[in-house]
């Protein structure tokens, strides 16, 4: 039998305590004075508590989250009147009260689906505002006077009474959801939101449902003990619909060959003969991508041709300018799969903004992007992510105020496995990189090269098709740069491909089998290390002179 902790029985034993104050209150402080002070802490505590399911979580901060509470007083006079109820079978509209709060919190988590904090703090006061004038205004709602509810005949002494017990079921309610939010995947979304809105992008519009829901309810059995409607003063919490992480069958490192063996690999390239096993999972059905069930063709597609042996990812003709700045002007780029390849160039060359237009972060003016043979174009970067392409990026982005162990499990949220499966593999993955050790302590705790590590293994609980790596060996020791070295190379012997943007000259030749040079958005060559660090292209977009004309000074207008 599992033993229960000091610290945990006086938890539960203050708790006990708190429940059994809560419902002995009105009958010891019978005075209605009093009992009404109970009623409106109870409703302040649950709006709160909806309130902080949302807002309290996630960081988005709602400024008219009353205009649930008044709407649903208002909605609640208007049946009442409108069908003529009376008595206390009005408490039979409140679940009524609450879908309609769950509507209303819809369309306007739909309003501001795409913004961010600052905005959305504008648009919940604007919303506020909005519900005020139309209070106010309309005549079917009372005008500034409001509606009468029904009256009950409760005797005067303990009118409040019923309504404090109502109220005390819906706070511990909603407390006890915003609770289990906390700890459930969804709360780990929100609260992956709070860091990073765009990295976190995954979690759908249950929020403004939910408190939607709660809210209305609250405002319903406050107006009705009133018996008054008036307007309230907060609205909508909004989540952000951001990318979701494909569903795992995912493999893992050899270093854990009982769970790797279970993965093989299970479609092959066309025109691909010899087999091609990938023990970190096998490719996955890419169709749910693409609009209509099968993505364009390739050029070579639509001509019939067909090839044996294409590569995996491959960009042609890309071309993106911010404004009057060419960061990429036609740069081309074929990985093949099974291989490491290295972007390089010179700083402002366009290797960063190449690795946001391939993963969607940023929109190709032209060109296209493939990834097995399947036009990727201008995809949104969960549709990238799910189609099988992970990133790491220059600056590290994790989720500080959570815990290493929780940066994974926000990755692998999405996956059908068990918690506790997941749980398992994700610490699997935080050994294999080498940090398995800081597992509960807050990412923000950790030196710059252990971000580093815990990205790269945030990336591969996801197991993508190709994996871009952005300058992994920036900023970190020697040791770690060989650390990080040797975990690509035991990847890459299991089929994994990388795309690796890098200044580390060693690093780099030391590591691919294929390097790519950029130079104005560019592509300037392409080939094996031996030919890269030898050709003169490479030698003047570096050097900045042209090796033909030495005393010729290089342009000092170099597109970023």
């Amino acid at each position: 039998m599992r033993s229960i902790s000091p610290g945990t029985a006086v938890k539960g034993g203050l708790l006990v305590a708190v429940i059994a104050l809560a419902i002995a209150f009105p009958q010891v402080l019978t005075n209605p004075a009093v009992t009404n002070y109970g009623v409106f802490a109870m409703i302040f505590i649950t709006v709160a508590s909806a309130w902080n399911i949302f807002s309290g979580n996630s960081g988005y901060i709602s400024l008219g989250h009353a205009v649930f509470y008044g709407s649903g007083a208002y909605a609640l006079g208007l049946m009442a009147k409108g069908w003529n109820v009376e008595g206390t079978t009005v408490f039979a509209l409140l679940p009524l009260v609450g879908v309609i709060g769950a509507g209303v919190a819809l369309v306007f988590g739909l309003i501001a689906l795409h913004v961010r904090r600052h905005t959305f703090i504008v648009i919940t006061i604007a919303v506020f505002f909005i519900f005020q004038l139309m209070a106010f205004n309309f005549s079917f709602t009372g005008g500034s006077s409001g509606l009468n509810s029904p009256f009950l005949s409760w005797p005067q002494a303990t009118y409040n009474t019923p309504f404090y017990y109502i109220a005390l079921g819906f706070a511990a309610g909603t407390i006890a959801i915003a609770w289990a939010v906390r700890r459930s995947r969804f709360g780990l979304q929100l609260r992956a939101i709070r860091d990073d809105r765009r990295a976190a992008s995954g979690a759908k519009l249950l929020g403004p449902l939910a408190a939607g829901w709660h809210d209305r309810r609250r405002g319903a059995r406050r107006a009705h003990h009133r018996a008054r409607h008036a307007v309230a003063e907060h609205p909508a919490p909004v989540l952000r619909r951001v990318p979701q992480p494909d569903p795992a069958r995912r493999g893992l490192p050899v270093r854990h060959p009982r769970l790797a063996a279970r993965h093989h690999a299970d479609r092959r390239r066309v025109g691909q003969e010899a087999s091609h096993p990938r023990p970190l999972g096998g490719r996955r059905d890419r169709r749910n991508v693409f609009p209509g069930g099968r993505p364009p063709r390739t050029p070579r597609e639509r001509q019939g041709g067909s090839s044996a042996v294409t590569a995996l990812l491959t960009t042609e003709g890309i071309k993106k300018a911010y404004g009057g700045v060419q960061a990429l002007n036609g740069a081309e780029i074929a990985v093949a799969e099974g291989t490491i390849a290295g972007l390089i160039g010179p700083n402002g060359s366009g290797k960063t903004t190449l690795f946001n237009v391939i993963t969607g972060y940023a929109r190709a003016d032209e060109g296209q992007v493939y990834l097995d043979g399947k036009a990727i174009t201008n995809l949104g970067p969960d549709k990238v992510f799910a189609a099988g392409i992970g990133r790491t990026f220059q600056l590290t982005r994790i989720f500080q105020r959570l815990t290493v162990l929780e940066n994974m499990l926000v990755a692998a949220q999405h996956s059908r496995r068990q918690r506790h499966t997941v749980r398992r593999r994700a610490m699997e993955l935080l050994e294999f990189v080498g940090i398995h050790g800081h597992a509960d302590l807050l990412a923000g705790s950790l030196s710059y090269g252990q971000r580093k590590l815990l990205e790269f293994a945030y990336v591969l609980i996801a197991d993508p098709a190709v994996i871009l790596l952005d300058e992994p060996a920036g900023g970190v020791n020697p040791t770690l740069i060989n650390h990080i070295a040797d975990r690509v190379r035991e990847l890459n012997a299991q089929g994994k491909t990388f795309l690796i943007v890098e200044h580390n000259m060693e690093f780099v030749m030391g590591l691919c089998s294929t390097v790519t040079v950029l130079e104005s958005g560019a592509t300037v060559v392409s080939g094996p290390p031996e030919m890269i660090r030898t050709d003169k292209r490479v030698l003047d977009a570096y050097l900045g002179v042209d090796l033909d004309n030495p005393e010729e000074e290089a342009p000092s207008d170099v597109a970023s």
